[in-house]
């Protein structure tokens, strides 16, 4: 699971809560796509043999699709892997108080569903764009179903019409992301608690900082 995979990252990495915000960035995108890359090897040890096998032993796969389908049923499912667990690492390291925060069993949203939605958008446009796209997709398949159209005909109506229906479905999901982005995440209480005392605590270290500089240029001053 994710949740236990940012667990042990963390725990790996004793100085984490030490780190400054370029560090803890450098670190997150190491994991993110060490993370990623794994799952994408993994997936395509699947995908890719299972079209070839299905390409070699079935003629209706083998006649049904052409070598740009056959291609995108064994590229795609690795890639999906990639971004989706990439995502999920990034986004629960860039922030694992609230991640394990979100997670305990007494955690309660007091969020409108809107902003929940919102929010599910900002934080996990892949999963939206996959959840979205799928029924649609799946519906122009059974929708052609009824035009007496021959298998072949079938599936490239459905995959024209269905990379339409997608790219629709990406581009409003990314202008969506792009105002989220720019607006922030509603932030639940006790998100916005931590924010502000995690802010506070910024602040305080900067001070305590420029008090240590003021007192080694006094001693050198003095010094001198």
């Amino acid at each position: 699971m994710v949740s236990d995979t940012v667990d042990k990252i963390i725990n790996r990495h004793h100085t984490w809560t030490g780190l400054s915000s370029e560090e803890k960035k450098k670190l997150v995108t190491q994991e993110a796509m060490k993370h990623g890359l794994m799952n994408t090897v993994k997936v395509a040890a699947i995908t890719v043999p299972a079209v070839l096998l299905l390409h070699r032993y079935n003629p209706l796969f083998r006649r049904g699709l052409g070598v740009s389908g056959k291609t995108a049923t064994a590229v795609m499912p690795p890639l999906f892997a990639f971004a989706f667990t990439s995502e999920q690492i990034a986004s629960k390291m860039g922030n694992p108080d609230a991640f394990k925060h979100a997670m305990s069993a007494d955690s309660k949203t007091t969020l409108p569903m809107y902003k929940l939605a919102a929010n599910y958008i900002y934080t996990k446009p892949v999963n939206t764009l996959v959840m979205v796209s799928s029924p649609i997709v799946a519906g122009i398949y059974i929708a052609k179903g009824g035009a007496g159209l021959s298998l072949s005909m079938r599936l490239m109506h459905t995959r024209v019409l269905g990379q339409f229906s997608v790219l629709s479905v990406l581009v409003g999901t990314m202008i969506f992301y792009d105002y989220m982005s720019k607006r922030g995440r509603f932030l639940e209480p006790w998100e916005a608690e931590l924010e502000a005392e995690t802010t506070r605590r910024m602040k305080d270290a900067e001070m305590e900082f420029f008090m240590k500089q003021r007192e080694l240029a006094s001693a050198a001053r003095s010094n001198s």
